[in-house]
This record gives C-alpha cells, sequence and structure tokens, in this order.
C-alpha cells in the first residue's frame, strides 16, 4: 500500500538513535532496579531479629528477583523489536 499523506517522499525510516540508548539505559535501569531490591531483602534477612517464617518468605522474594533480573533482557529486547518492527 503506497504511504500517503505528510510522510509522503521523506523516506521514513524505523531506526531512531536516542530510541536505542533508551532502550539500553532502560535495561541497565531495570537490573540496578532488582539488584538494589536483593540487596535490601538479603540485609533484611541477615538481621538477628527475623524470624523463620520471614526468611523463608525472603529467600522466595530474592529467587524471584533473580529470575526477575534474568527476564530483564529478552523483555527489553521484545519490547526494543516491538518499536523498531517496520
Amino acid at each position: 500500500m503506497p504511504r500517503s499523506g505528510i510522510f509522503l517522499g521523506r523516506g521514513w525510516s524505523t531506526y531512531h538513535p536516542n530510541m536505542h540508548t533508551a532502550m539500553r539505559f532502560l535495561r541497565v535501569f531495570l537490573l540496578l532496579l532488582v539488584a538494589t531490591a536483593i540487596l535490601g531483602l538479603m540485609m533484611a534477612l541477615s538481621t538477628p531479629a527475623t524470624g523463620l517464617v520471614e526468611k523463608v518468605v525472603l529467600i522466595g522474594l530474592i529467587a524471584a528477583c533473580v529470575y526477575l533480573a534474568s527476564r530483564v533482557p529478552t523483555v527489553v529486547g521484545r519490547l526494543e523489536a516491538r518499536l523498531f518492527r517496520s
């Protein structure tokens, strides 16, 4: 289907260097956010006032954060592919 409207003849491109930089920033930011959450949970786990049930819950939350950290590059990669789909 031919292009029409204001973009006709402009050579519309899907490559945007600023968006690639934004995706890299998002990936790093999310990984730092998850790493900070893991460190906070580990500090809460190491306090002597933490009971046994709380420790089990904290270990589960730490495992969930590690899983989320492993999924961040995949999720951001899919988002980037969807944004730059031609």
